[in-house]
């Protein structure tokens, strides 16, 4: 943890998206709690998009989630 490899390897997906299969934008989600994806989002160069309140249930407990984007054109 925290060697910054999850990080890496979602760059480096999100420019084969962008480069290899022409997608023009990369959306992601995660929960509220989880700060861990919420710094991989940033150093990636995600920016935030929205929040959804509790519009996921998981282990019976409703979540937030949040949402970040990317657009090709920003990178």
């Amino acid at each position: 943890w925290n060697n910054g490899y999850t990080t890496e390897a979602f760059k480096k997906y999100i420019k084969y998206l962008f480069n290899d299969r022409n997608i023009k934008i990369v959306n992601a989600s995660f929960f509220d709690t989880n700060i861990a994806s919420k710094k991989v989002m940033e150093k990636s160069g995600l920016i935030f998009d929205h929040i959804e309140y509790e519009s996921m249930e998981y282990l019976g407990e409703k979540k937030n989630l949040v949402y970040y984007k990317i657009m090709k054109k920003d990178m």
